[in-house]
């Protein structure tokens, strides 16, 4: 292969896979020190891509990425009535989350690496730190759609607002942010702890304690918020364990560490605990086996949304279990890339699944 045809290729492959959207697109000069090309040979591409309408030239001599090229004239800006945008190898799509990894994020990663894949699109990871990172400003004005896992913290309003208004059709995964007008996905909403609590109601238990060692995010304060509701409804008793670690902190560690230090405290005062989270749960499970309590017989124990693990767990955990987020993304996708798309502002499924594990089981003879 002829090097201008490499360098061609390796930027085409670049601006496809939106390598560019959040960087400039190098000079001529760097960008044969950086391939090992004479400048001439960079020059030669980069004229190349231009013809094909890939690159453009600014009259300051600067090169940018053509985001509409020839036979993709079509605008999809919010509120432009009218017009689809037709999908081809330029069309730019974003998974926008926190720097800190999960197994939660990863499946939401992967589902919509896949719904976008099967689209022939492509999809860029971008991670930021904090509502107020540039990073996530620049992605929402450099993409076409954006998928955005929100951050622990409850979004500003001012950041709401910049993120609603920006280039790119936004959809945030895995809350509720249709307050501030954006398009949503909460695939395993608050009220679904009922289940939960329901399957522990029926064994018998009426002392369920729920415990929590997530920062204090909305989704953390609604899930509290219906185990107080049902207890309420059912004449039921329980304590809060609340010891929230701080944002990009050790959930599982502090999950432990918080209730190991509780069961040092005295009598627990009730059969079953509700995790929030299923980093709680692992943490709670670690420290009562070490307390010589076992799970599932002596107290039972289930989490909020299983994150794809609870089967695997030994003792297997009862746990709601997040669905299939393909036909929901799928969905997303058919709005960004369609205005006149008309669909629900948030989407969650009409019953979470919960999966029946080993940790739960009937209230201990002796504690009845």
């Amino acid at each position: 292969m002829a090097k201008v045809d490499r360098i061609v290729e390796l930027l085409e492959r670049r601006i496809v896979q939106g390598d560019y959207a959040l960087r400039p697109v190098p000079a001529e000069t760097t960008l044969a020190d950086e391939t090992g090309v004479s400048r001439m040979t960079a020059r030669k591409a980069v004229i190349r891509l231009v013809e094909r309408g890939l690159l453009m030239r600014a009259p300051n001599g600067r090169l940018t990425v053509n985001t509409a090229p020839p036979g993709n004239g079509q605008s999809h800006a919010p509120g432009t009535a009218g017009r689809r945008l037709t999908l081809t190898p330029m069309t730019r799509f974003a998974f926008a989350a926190p720097a800190h990894g999960s197994a939660e994020i990863d499946r939401w990663r992967v589902a919509a690496d896949h719904c976008v894949a099967e689209a022939s699109a492509n999809l860029r990871i971008v991670h930021f730190h904090h509502w107020d990172d540039p990073v996530l400003t620049e992605t929402v004005n450099s993409f076409d759609g954006v998928f955005l896992i929100p951050p622990a913290e409850g979004i500003p309003k001012a950041v709401a607002e910049r993120l609603r208004s920006g280039r790119a059709r936004l959809v945030a995964l895995d809350c509720d942010l249709t307050a501030y007008g954006i398009r949503s996905v909460d695939l395993v909403p608050p009220n679904s702890v009922h289940r939960l609590l329901d399957h522990l109601a029926s064994l018998g238990h009426r002392k369920i304690h729920c415990f929590n060692c997530q920062p204090m995010d909305s989704v953390v304060q609604d899930r509290i918020e219906q185990w107080s509701l049902w207890l309420a409804a059912q004449g039921a008793t329980g304590s809060l364990i609340n010891d929230p670690d701080i944002s990009y902190g050790d959930p599982p560690r502090r999950g432990y560490e918080a209730m190991s230090r509780r069961l040092k405290e005295g009598p627990f005062g009730a059969t079953a605990v509700m995790c929030v989270t299923m980093p709680a749960a692992l943490g709670a499970m670690r420290a009562m086996y070490e307390s010589g309590i076992q799970v599932g017989k002596d107290i039972s124990l289930c989490a909020a949304n299983d994150e794809g693990i609870a089967s695997y767990l030994c003792p297997s955990l009862t746990a709601t279990q997040m669905p299939d987020p393909g036909p929901y993304l799928k969905t997303c996708l058919n709005w960004m890339m369609d205005a006149d798309y008309v669909g629900p502002l948030l989407m969650r499924p009409i019953e979470v699944p919960l999966f029946i594990g080993e940790s739960t089981g009937p209230v201990p003879k002796k504690m009845r």
